[in-house]
Formats: C-alpha cells, structure tokens, sequence
C-alpha cells in the first residue's frame, strides 16, 4: 500500500507428535491457518524494524498416533482424526526487515499465533486450552 504500510495474508501448516502420550492423550496435532495482517515499517531505511498483527482463521486438529486403521473393502488405510474444529485465531509479531535491492527484501521475525479452542474440543482438559505457537522465521520477499 505504501512504502511503510502493507497488508500479507500468512499462511501455516504446523504438525506437532506427541512427546508425552500421558499429558496429550496419544494424539499428534495439526494446525492449518491463514490470518491477513497489517504490517508496519518503522523507519523508511533500508534497514528497518517492523511490527505485524491481524485475525485469521484456524484449522485444529487431533489424531491418535497409535490408532491406524485398515479398510479391507477399498485397501487403503488411514490414522482416524480424534477431533476437529475450524475457530478464530490472533496472530502478532515484530521482526527485521532488510531491502536488498531488485525488488528482493530479507526477513527475520518472531511470532505468536493464538488458537481460539472451544472447551472439551479434545475432550482432554490439558489440550482443551487455547493453542500458543511462537516461531522465529527467516525468509526472502520477492517484489511484484
């Protein structure tokens, strides 16, 4: 929108095993989500800050990591899905951002991605609490 201001849809795919089969139930998780964010540049350098927030839209998702199952009729076999839902999420960040000439610009930043979760979702207290991410990203921008 302007050299300072600019609006990104962000989009994720993050899988997670279970560790502790005690404290998750035996079940692995997934997180599909896409949130459109305004993003700030804070100085008009090359070399600028920048902070990033926005809503978005979350896809959860439970399965056991033990629980395979065969279908004798078709042949194939799948791991069942436990639980599922598709809720709102927050997403909000600072990071770093380097121009590098030719449309091309570096990045390194910190998120978090809240999870909006609806009680019993998993039917696990432990899991049934919103979901927290915090990842640190690197990555290039390619100019239009």
């Amino acid at each position: 929108m302007t050299e300072q201001f600019s609006i990104w849809l962000d989009l994720n795919l993050d899988l997670y095993s279970s560790k502790n089969d005690g404290l998750t139930g035996g079940n692995n998780y997934t997180l599909i989500n896409a949130a459109l964010w305004g993003r700030y540049r804070i100085l008009e350098t090359d070399l600028s800050p920048y902070l990033f927030a926005g809503p978005g839209l979350a896809y959860n998702e439970y399965r056991s990591n033990v629980a395979f199952q065969y279908d004798p009729t078709t042949g194939y076999g799948n791991i069942p899905v436990n639980a599922s839902e598709v809720g709102f999420l927050a997403e909000g960040g600072l990071g770093i951002d380097l121009r590098l000439g030719g449309g091309l610009d570096s990045y390194l930043q910190g998120k978090l991605t809240y999870s909006f979760i609806t009680p019993h979702f998993a039917g696990f207290g432990y899991t049934d609490s919103p979901i927290v991410v915090v990842p640190l990203e690197l990555g290039i921008l390619f100019g239009i």
